[in-house]
């Protein structure tokens, strides 16, 4: 484990996209350690894939749960973390249960 700032190596093809997350297998020191083999990684991917990692919160008051005529339900706002370091996987729209206020 190191908190060691690392980069998105310009020549690669996720350099001008700078996605929210991304994983790669080995770091490579040049004028800046740069990481080698990288692959972004959608957060729906880690919502859907990780679930046992993923914290939700309890709904948010603000914004405030709505009805969704398209999906014929309350909606509401959690926020996520990922991981025992909770990484934050920002706000996401879920199933209003009012059991969980």
């Amino acid at each position: 484990e190191t908190n060691e700032i690392v980069y998105i190596h310009p020549s690669s093809h996720l350099f001008s996209s700078q996605p929210d997350l991304i994983v790669y297998r080995e770091v490579i020191t040049a004028k800046k350690p740069y990481m080698k083999f990288i692959t972004e990684v959608k957060t729906a991917w880690v919502l859907n894939v990780g679930k046992s990692l993923v914290t939700m919160s309890k709904p948010l008051g603000d914004p405030q749960p709505f009805y969704s005529k398209t999906k014929d339900r309350m909606l509401c706002y959690v926020k996520a973390s990922y991981g025992p370091k909770l990484f934050d996987m920002g706000l996401h729209e879920t199933e209003f249960d009012r059991n969980d206020e």
